[in-house]
């Protein structure tokens, strides 16, 4: 079996004037992975693409830590951590971002920590209401939002279901551009954002590298060519970098449309396993590679609402479920 668990934001405070930046700080993470190591075996990316290949199988009960986004306090904070104990990762990264752009989420994030819920639904609203043909449904996004932000109270959950699914993305795009120039330097927070050139260099030196698309979008939303040109221009910015393809994916938003049919884009492209957002322990690697589930850290043990009760093995758990 293997158990993948993600991390975004790795960081000593989260205090914005708004809540809008959650993860992990450094002393809780080197925590969390301690607890973690006593239920099984941490593998790399490298042992899990051997798996998949049927090269080699993976210890009984594995263990993987991923990164989404490539943010560079995950380099700064956690990978020393990392090293410390020995313990490889996967860290999954848009290529749009190495243009000196920021992505829409990371907009949204950054957006949301100086604007009230509030007062960032009536710009949504104020702003589609000069679009002929478009309305909202926000009844919708608060049932929506509400299942799939388990962490949010409802107005915060539906205002991020808006944003991340239920605008065209025309629409989005513009809205948050407006929005954001009035706010910060798109450059410069994408220079203090993102891991730098070097620091991808060296964790593609590493094989810790994966790809999270070009840009940070639902792929499985897309046509077919739209999807195609994330996925190829990803692989072909990261092969360059590093000198060879990269194995593993991770979906953007991680939900079941943003991973709709997307297994033969990938494996034309070179990928050979890729991970959603399902909540589950994997228990065959070989059964459906490409859409492997993975555990947000706040599901696991040291998590913010931990799923698994104190005092059992998170494998076992799982499995008699």
């Amino acid at each position: 079996m293997l158990l993948a668990v993600n991390y975004h934001y790795i960081r000593y405070s989260f205090e914005t004037l708004y809540p809008a930046f959650f993860g992990i700080t450094p002393e809780l993470f080197k925590q969390q992975l301690e607890e973690l190591s006593r239920h099984g075996n941490f593998v790399s990316g490298s042992e899990i693409h051997e798996a998949v290949s049927g090269l080699k199988a993976l210890p009984e009960r594995s263990i993987v830590i991923t990164f989404d986004d490539g943010l560079k306090e995950q380099y700064e904070e956690a990978l020393p951590i990392l090293d410390d104990l020995g313990i490889s990762a996967i860290f999954f990264v848009n290529t749009f971002n190495l243009q000196g752009k920021v992505s829409e989420v990371h907009k949204i994030h950054l957006l949301r920590s100086v604007i009230s819920p509030k007062d960032f639904l009536r710009h949504v609203k104020d702003f589609v209401r000069q679009i002929d043909d478009y309305s909202l449904n926000l009844s919708e996004a608060t049932l929506a939002g509400t299942t799939h932000y388990l962490y949010d109270d409802a107005e915060t959950a539906a205002l991020k279901y808006l944003l991340n699914f239920m605008l065209p993305q025309n629409v989005l795009t513009s809205l948050l551009d407006s929005l954001f120039v009035n706010f910060f330097d798109e450059n410069a927070i994408a220079k203090g954002l993102y891991f730098s050139k070097k620091q991808l260099g060296n964790l593609l030196e590493r094989d810790m590298i994966g790809s999270h698309g070009h840009e940070h979008l639902p792929l499985g939303t897309l046509t077919n060519e739209q999807k195609n040109f994330q996925v190829q221009k990803s692989q072909d910015l990261l092969s360059r970098l590093g000198g060879k393809k990269v194995n593993a994916f991770s979906y953007p938003y991680g939900s079941e449309n943003a991973c709709f049919e997307m297994e033969n884009t990938l494996q034309s492209n070179g990928f050979t396993f890729s991970f959603t957002m399902k909540r589950d322990v994997n228990r065959l690697v070989l059964d459906s590679p490409f859409y492997l589930s993975r555990f947000d850290n706040n599901d696991l043990p040291g998590g913010k609402k931990s799923k698994i009760p104190s005092g059992v093995n998170i494998f076992d758990f799982l499995s008699n479920r």
